[in-house]
């Protein structure tokens, strides 16, 4: 089973969520596996690194509580977390399975459950 990105954003608070996407835009800079540039589909690096510092500000402008200002970096907030989910999913199709190249990507990736196999066989008693 191989592993994934995970692209749950929507569950971090607004300060994990900038930094999770900081840290993505910092590793996928110059990633030997994912080489640039990419296919016309995909968001750009540049284009996230512009939503993610436009989020930065606006996060900061908001902690003061204001309703508009926490409404505006809902917005970028929403705009930027759709980016980083198409890139997650060209990520996946690039890597084919090389999970070196999935962690070197900044995003988390998912845990495969290890199963224990039962210490007595179907129809046996311990």
């Amino acid at each position: 089973m191989s592993k994934h990105l995970i692209i749950r954003f929507e569950a971090l608070s607004q300060a994990d969520l900038l930094a999770k996407a900081t840290h993505i835009v910092v590793c996928l800079r110059n990633n030997p596996y994912f080489p640039m540039p990419w296919p016309t589909p995909v968001p750009s690096l540049d284009g996230v690194e512009v939503l993610v510092n436009e989020f930065a500000s606006k996060y900061q402008a908001a902690l003061n509580g204001d309703r508009l200002k926490i409404a505006e970096r809902n917005v970028i907030s929403e705009e930027m977390i759709q980016q980083l989910k198409k890139i997650a999913r060209y990520l996946e199709v690039v890597a084919d399975g090389n999970e070196a190249a999935l962690i070197s990507s900044g995003y988390d990736l998912t845990h495969v459950p290890v199963h224990s196999k039962a210490k007595t066989e179907p129809g046996e008693t311990a």
